[in-house]
């Protein structure tokens, strides 16, 4: 029986999807039954579930995002030893593969179904044991990836003060530094999901990741030049963080989207797109909330929050909701809002 459930489970998703019922599979394999049920059910719920459409900018982003944290997870499942256990191939194992192949595609990937369908998976066959094997160490979690979008990228690993070659994908600690060249682009994608896109000619140090306590995260990154996007997600612990320094001013958020931008004299440009940041310099604070920008020049306070205008150029290319959604070369617009918003 244990080497026929995989094909069973093929043929039944098979029938299904040409509009079957799942009773019909169940009464017609009714000695897998107690197996078969959970993952039929799911499948179909998943067919009938809400199809979404997508943006142009999700459709244009998306495969870089989605890469650079699939290479994050897998570093994440080689060091926990506890999954080896869970994968080795077995008849729950290879029906599992067989069933997110059926509802995905064996050429794509849709993670957050995915992470739905094992956590039901999971629950259904009783194995609630694996939930606490996968509970991550918070070392594994103090670490961002790398994704090289366009041109030339070095990067500067910690304790070290050679700059080489950044790759796409290459995992970055506390202490790292990453530069773009002209005509290039990154972006640093965090183990919390914030991310940050580097546009070219810029200058990022990565001074502090952590996370405790399943809760606290913090990251500070210190900004020497050019210009980056920070999308950072929902900080719900009131004792997390996401701040960039610059050589004139500080960015605090928990949890927005914003533009920082560090000129050759060290002046400090913030405008906020979405939420509120707070900017700081010479020990005075402002509020920047959407669609308004300020200045901080060297050993001065931030001026007082003024309506954004357009920039300078092009925002980055379009990307979905994780980072700042990109303008054509000749929309004068500032990327992510409408050109009437304040």
């Amino acid at each position: 029986m244990a080497k026929q459930f995989p094909n069973i489970l093929d043929e039944c998703l098979t029938r299904i999807s040409k509009g079957e019922t799942v009773e019909s599979c169940l009464t017609e394999y009714s000695h897998v039954r107690e197996q078969l049920e959970p993952l039929l059910s799911m499948a179909s719920s998943i067919s009938r579930a809400p199809k979404a459409s997508p943006s142009e900018e999700f459709r244009r982003f998306s495969p870089v995002r989605l890469m650079a944290r699939l290479r994050q997870e897998s570093r994440v499942a080689e060091a926990t030893t506890a999954y080896q256990r869970i994968t080795e191939p077995s008849t729950l194992s290879l029906a599992w593969h067989r069933l997110a192949r059926s509802i995905s595609g064996s050429k794509r990937v849709l993670v957050p179904v995915a992470i739905s369908l094992v956590v039901a998976l999971v629950v259904s066959l009783g194995l609630t044991y694996a939930v606490n094997t996968f509970s991550p160490n918070s070392a594994l979690f103090s670490n961002c990836t790398l994704s090289v979008i366009a041109g030339e990228v070095e990067v500067q690993m910690p304790s070290s003060d050679i700059w080489q070659d950044g790759t796409d994908g290459v995992v970055l600690a506390a202490g790292s530094r990453v530069r773009t060249a002209s005509q290039s682009q990154a972006m640093i994608t965090f183990f919390e999901g914030s991310t940050i896109m580097l546009e070219p000619g810029t200058d990022l140090e990565i001074q502090r990741l952590e996370y405790t306590d399943g809760q606290n995260t913090t990251i500070l990154l210190k900004q020497w030049l050019g210009r980056t996007w920070s999308r950072v997600v929902t900080m719900a612990d009131q004792g997390s963080s996401y701040e960039i320094k610059t050589p004139s001013a500080y960015a605090l958020v928990r949890g927005t989207y914003f533009l920082t931008d560090v000129s050759e004299t060290g002046s400090t440009r913030v405008q906020t797109l979405e939420g509120v940041v707070a900017v700081g310099g010479q020990d005075q604070e402002v509020g920047v909330g959407a669609g308004y920008e300020t200045t901080v020049d060297l050993n001065s306070a931030p001026s007082k929050p003024t309506p954004a205008g357009p920039p300078d150029d092009a925002g980055p290319p379009g990307q979905d909701e994780s980072g700042p959604p990109g303008k054509g070369p000749d929309d004068a617009g500032p990327p992510g809002q409408d050109k009437g918003d304040d």
